[in-house]
């Protein structure tokens, strides 16, 4: 089963490992160091690319909350100007008063909508930097595992036929499932059907009691797993399925 180690903190460029335990639980299969360096790489591009982003909109939130604030200093500047002119040319006291408080409401209003304005803009390139910057980590992370398991399937299809006998661990796990049936029915490839013929003794063991147990050779079973049948039921131990399984699991933990 294969181990997928990730960090996924955006701050934190996520490295990913993976080892490969081979299913005679004997020994590791480690992927060629030039591939795990180029899922890594590409990793690490997105999360660069992702930190770009966020970066560039945060300085563009910040440019945008700073042109607003100078304009509203601008216009209040212009309205005291106005606002003591006003007064000056209408000659009295009361008008320049006046005249600078109606000014200055204006400008702190016309102020006021500008700055929120430019805050909700501001925010809204965050959010929307943010979205970005998720997207694209998610999506990186998908093809990832896309990568990953493929070459996985690789490593995994090149043990099974330098040594057929990874099949053996496989079948007595599936059958450990099915120990207290009766009648058993195990479905393996047919290149693999004479290896289990002789070790049907032990397979025997591994069920405890002298229940009926059958071998057959099926051409449907890809090599390394096989199908073990039941009156109550199958238990499906195809390499394949067991990929799918552990994709499911792996795209559930991924929004």
């Amino acid at each position: 089963m294969p181990k997928i180690i990730k960090k996924n903190d955006i701050s934190d460029a996520p490295i990913l490992c993976i080892t490969v335990s081979s299913p005679n639980c004997e020994e590791q299969v480690e992927l060629p160091v030039e591939e795990i360096e180029a899922v890594n790489e590409f990793d690490q591009a997105a999360v660069q690319q992702a930190q770009t982003i966020l970066a560039s909109a945060q300085e563009e939130a910040a440019a945008c909350l700073a042109a607003a604030s100078q304009t509203a200093q601008l216009q209040r500047e212009e309205a005291h100007k106005e606002g003591h002119q006003q007064g000056y040319a209408e000659g009295r006291e009361e008008g320049l008063e006046a005249g600078y408080k109606e000014g200055m409401d204006a400008a702190v209003q016309e102020m006021q909508t500008k700055l929120q304005d430019a805050i909700a803009k501001a925010e809204q390139i965050l959010v929307t930097a943010e979205q970005q910057a998720k997207d694209i980590v998610i999506g990186a992370e998908r093809h990832i595992i896309d990568i990953s398991m493929a070459m996985v399937s690789k490593i995994l299809a090149r043990e099974i036929e330098e040594n057929p006998m990874v099949v053996l661990p496989i079948v007595t796990a599936a059958l450990k499932k099915v120990r207290d049936q009766e009648q058993i029915e195990i479905r393996v490839n047919p290149e693999e059907y004479h290896l289990l013929l002789q070790a049907r003794k032990d397979l025997q063991l591994v069920l405890g009691r002298e229940q009926a147990l059958q071998i057959v050779a099926d051409q449907t079973i890809p090599a390394g797993g096989c199908i073990i049948d039941t009156a109550y039921g199958s238990v499906d131990a195809r390499i394949d399925t067991q990929f799918d399984t552990l994709r499911k699991a792996l795209a559930e933990v991924i929004p």
